[in-house]
């Protein structure tokens, strides 16, 4: 791997904590003007727009009219198949640190410090990074972000990319497989023994420091909790619940049983928006029931097509699921490897009719069983516009099978 860094960056990491310097903190202007994160939305720009009003005789030649200008304010282009999610709040992804700034004004930065240089130093020893100077225009080369480059080619291991995920290195050797899942500057291995992972350990270590954390027990937000007697695993995200949780005041909420009102009908309603995080809100929800949480998908997928037009019965709605998250937290997804034998696949699909009072479209949902282990799950909603129950259910069928 190969890092660019300027100068100047590298040496404000370096030298933080040498030399404390006095800063000066204007309080002119409001709070919005002083957060770094605010991002004024759709009304409050067109509350601060001037428009230009002419009025035109009727009597007089076209020659002598005033030009006409619209006032006119285009509708931003709207994507019906994807969802867009502005975040300005990123304490809902948790309580570390967004940049430099943040770590080193934090009661905690000499922890922070500390790791930025073990970090950096690990940098040096595997000499991955080289100092450049800055642009003329004195701006960041790297964007504010660290850019990784793999110089090592795996192929030299004899591992191939995954298709579908470059992040993902594969390897068979016989009958037995290793996999690589490549996160930044770690990485995951699996493999069905020893050998394997240590035959990658030595070939990684001739180019690289690589140091052996043990058997892991988080990945993205996500717990891995084992039994090897009953050869069982389970993943959850009770960690990261607790954090969103606390992040929109929802930790002494009433725990409820259902993530959803049944026979729950909402549509483009009529109002203002209110001024309540709730694409934030819906980020997280799609987050969880992406990686471990099944039973809250049809939920967030509802919820997610009101991102641009929710009024406060949407943010009411949406908070229930919160309530529900609140008494589930242990919930998650279970894996026992079975009998090998038994390596069925097995789809249950199911459709509602008319979810959608705006458009009049249907929303179905799949899951995938592999043996006795979920593998896949959606919810989404139908392309065409179904007439009848039976309708709906052939078409979440020839979806689900596509």
């Amino acid at each position: 791997m190969k890092i660019t860094l300027c100068s100047g960056q590298i040496n404000s990491i370096l030298e933080w904590g040498e030399a404390e310097e006095e800063e000066e903190v204007s309080s002119a202007g409001s709070d919005r003007d002083q957060d770094p994160h605010y991002i004024p939305d759709a009304q409050s720009v067109a509350d601060t727009e001037e428009t230009e009003v002419q009025l035109i005789d009727p009597d007089a030649s076209e020659e002598d009219q005033p030009v006409r200008r619209s006032a006119y304010l285009p509708k931003p282009k709207e994507y019906p198949n994807y969802v867009i999610y502005l975040v300005n709040d990123f304490s809902i992804l948790g309580e570390d640190p967004v940049n430099l700034e943040d770590a080193t004004s934090r009661s905690d930065k000499e922890d922070w410090i500390m790791a930025m240089k073990e970090e950096i130093k690990c940098f040096q020893n595997n000499g991955v990074w080289e100092l450049v100077d800055p642009p003329k225009s004195n701006k960041s080369i790297v964007g504010k972000k660290w850019v990784f480059k793999l110089e090592k080619n795996m192929d030299d291991l004899g591992y191939v990319a995954n298709t579908n995920e470059g992040c993902a290195f594969i390897k068979w050797s016989g009958k037995n497989v290793a996999i690589l899942a490549l996160y930044v500057d770690d990485f995951y291995v699996l493999c069905h023994n020893s050998v394997m992972k240590d035959k990658l350990y030595q070939g990684l270590s001739e180019n690289f420091e690589v140091k052996d954390l043990g058997e892991a027990k988080s990945c993205m937000g996500m717990c891995i909790t084992r039994n090897w007697e009953e050869g069982s695993l389970k993943l959850d995200q009770n960690g990261y619940i607790a954090d969103v949780l606390k992040s929109f005041d929802m930790v002494n909420c009433a725990p409820v049983r259902i993530a959803m009102e049944a026979g729950l009908k909402l549509w483009d309603m009529q109002g203002d928006k209110v001024p309540v995080p709730y694409q934030e809100l819906i980020g997280c929800l799609l987050y969880i029931s992406t990686n471990t949480r099944p039973d809250i998908s049809y939920a967030a997928i509802v919820f997610s097509q009101y991102n641009c037009k929710f009024t406060s019965v949407h943010w009411k709605a949406a908070k229930m699921v919160l309530r529900y998250l609140k008494g589930t937290t242990d919930y998650g997804i279970a894996f026992d490897k079975g009998d090998f034998k038994d390596l069925n696949i097995t789809s249950f699909v199911d459709s509602n009719f008319v979810d959608d009072l705006t458009t009049g479209l249907s929303q179905h949902g799949s899951v995938f069983i592999l043996g006795k282990n979920i593998i896949s799950w959606k919810s989404k909603k139908l392309k065409d516009v179904t007439t009848s129950t039976t309708e709906a259910k052939y078409a979440a069928l020839n979806s689900a099978a596509k």
